[in-house]
């Protein structure tokens, strides 16, 4: 079995400027705002522990999808930061 974290807080996050996390965070359907580490911890013991929820993954329709301009924006912009320390 399979499951997609999406985004989730992290320290790599957290050094993301306060707009570009806002943004993130607005791409989330429910809630609005980014996965918590212990949440997901939660999840996936609740999975292994129910042999009935292990399916194949969660259908297409509620992944978060970033969109190509937003992502190749984040990308330019990490790496203007490493370019810059």
């Amino acid at each position: 079995m399979t499951h997609r974290a999406g985004v989730m807080e992290t320290p790599m996050m957290a050094g993301l400027p306060g707009d570009t996390k806002t943004i993130l965070e607005a791409l989330v359907p429910h809630p609005p705002r980014l996965g918590r580490p212990e949440e997901y911890a939660m999840l996936v013991t609740s999975i292994i522990a129910e042999p009935v929820a292990q399916r194949r993954g969660d259908p297409p329709r509620r992944r978060l999808r970033m969109p190509p301009a937003l992502s190749a924006g984040l990308l330019r912009r990490q790496q203007s930061r490493d370019v810059g320390e």
